[in-house]
């Protein structure tokens, strides 16, 4: 993208240059886009942080900055916009539910690294907001608690659904290899079908036919 810091878009609403592939870092100018709303620069080759100045844009509701190679850590004053809406910043399509502001964060394609900011509206985040950055911490602390305690229970469910299986599994197979066993040895020995009830019935059988 264009680095001179001479650009001005005072009355810039909408930016949308997404799947280019920019190169480069977000550039200043963007900050004199103070009536800026909607900005996606998602899919491109994007380096270098994530500005502070995001932080004072008090109008930006959408922000999508996912599918790029950004580093370095999350500024803090995210957290205070009070209209943002969708921050886009994970690699993985998600449903987007715009009745709950910020669903998801960071680039699963970057390399953001450092604390996740707590308080504000980052407590409101599922820890899927934050996949593919390794260095980052503070998973667990951004997770909302009805969602921390659905995953838990989910969890606990899925792991007895699989011990269930386990341990059903051999009963069945035995079940089978018995019922086998017997109904071989019963047929060789004559238990199960005796040799002269078998002649009788085929000979009434060929009589019928005659």
């Amino acid at each position: 993208m264009p680095a001179d810091n001479h650009l001005q878009f005072n009355s810039l609403e909408t930016f949308i240059i997404a799947n280019c592939p920019l190169t480069g870092s977000i550039p200043n100018w963007l900050q004199s886009c103070a009536n800026l709303q909607f900005l996606d620069l998602s899919w491109n080759l994007l380096t270098g942080h994530i500005p502070y100045f995001f932080s004072e844009m008090r109008l930006l509701f959408y922000l999508d900055l996912s599918r790029n190679m950004l580093s370095e850590e999350i500024p803090e004053g995210l957290a205070k916009l009070k209209s943002l809406y969708n921050q886009n910043i994970t690699n993985k399509k998600h449903s987007q539910d715009l009745n709950n502001p910020l669903i998801r964060i960071w680039n699963y394609l970057n390399n953001l690294s450092g604390n996740i900011p707590t308080g504000g509206q980052f407590t409101t985040f599922p820890s899927s907001s934050f996949e593919g950055n390794d260095d980052l911490s503070g998973y667990e602390s951004s997770l909302d608690p009805s969602e921390s305690k659905g995953k838990t229970r989910k969890n606990l469910a899925g792991t007895g659904d699989r011990e269930d299986s386990i341990i059903g599994l051999p009963f069945v197979i035995g079940s089978i290899i018995a019922f086998v066993i017997v109904v071989t040895i019963g047929h060789l020995s004559g238990w199960l079908f005796p040799k002269e009830k078998a002649n009788k019935r085929i000979e009434i059988a060929w009589r019928r036919t005659r």
